[in-house]
């Protein structure tokens, strides 16, 4: 069989397997499935398949004989029919999607201006949050009103290891507004006991009144654009990361509010 033209029968729209069996039609100069199918060396099943697909575009002719199908190649210029019908097929489309670009473009806006919102539950769905503060593209500053005790809670000595090589790996900076208790001023310290990188990255914390500060989770400003969610009172365990520009401006320009307001408990 000719491969030429089994390549050229390819570029204007038959599939390998098709244009394989046409070129075997035209061969043997017509024939029933199952003889075609053999000198294809297709399953018959196949054969069949793409027989009546090349008889519906015009390439070959279906015909009774002897109460079965029998196919024979149609007139030479089917193939530019089946080609005209095709750029034909392909305007109308064209037309269509011309039709329904505004109403499309439409859509898209509206769902450009929605934020991004993904939950996460269990202990794994709290870690998934966590791994997406070090899965960004480019360094930036870490912002977090944080129980360091509730997130060690949840993390691995292997995990907060690779927490803190993503985080060194993207140069990534941090403050802390945290509860000013015992336990979270030893876990805060314990915490980054093991890490090795540049002093910079050991995140700047302020404590303020635990009664000031009375709940057991973690809100995280972090990338570009997101805010993550974590909540582990009761071993709740519940995760949300919020993807939006604005809202991420906002919650980091109350961060900053809350920043200068705990400074005054710093000890």
């Amino acid at each position: 069989m000719d491969n030429t033209l089994v390549n050229e029968l390819r570029k204007i729209g038959l599939n390998e397997k098709a244009a394989k069996l046409y070129l075997t039609v035209l061969e043997i100069g017509g024939g029933y499935p199952s003889t075609i199918s053999k000198k294809a060396g297709l399953r018959r099943s196949t054969a069949y398949d793409l027989l009546e697909k090349l008889s519906q575009e015009g390439l070959v002719n279906e015909i009774q004989k002897k109460d079965k199908k029998y196919y024979q190649i149609n007139k030479s210029d089917s193939l530019l029919k089946f080609t005209e019908r095709k750029i034909d097929r392909v305007t109308e489309q064209s037309e269509r999607a011309k039709r329904i670009v505004p109403e499309i473009s439409a859509l898209i806006a509206l769902s450009t201006n929605k934020p991004k919102v993904k939950f996460y539950e269990g202990v794994d769905g709290v870690l998934e949050v966590y791994e997406d503060h070090g899965n960004q593209k480019e360094t930036y500053e870490m912002l977090a009103y944080s129980s360091v005790s509730g997130a060690t809670s949840v993390m691995s000595e292997d995990f907060i290891e690779k927490y803190l090589g993503r985080k060194e790996k993207l140069n990534i900076k941090t403050r802390a507004i945290q509860p000013d208790t015992a336990e979270d001023r030893n876990v805060s310290k314990s915490f980054y006991k093991k890490f090795t990188g540049p002093k910079n990255l050991i995140p700047v914390s302020r404590f303020i009144p635990q009664e000031l500060f009375p709940y057991e989770g973690d809100i995280t400003m972090y990338g570009k654009d997101k805010i993550s969610f974590i909540n582990f009172k009761d071993g709740a365990y519940i995760g949300v990361i919020i993807q939006d520009v604005e809202l991420s401006k906002m919650m980091r320009s109350i961060f900053e509010l809350a920043w200068l307001g705990a400074k005054s408990f710093s000890k």
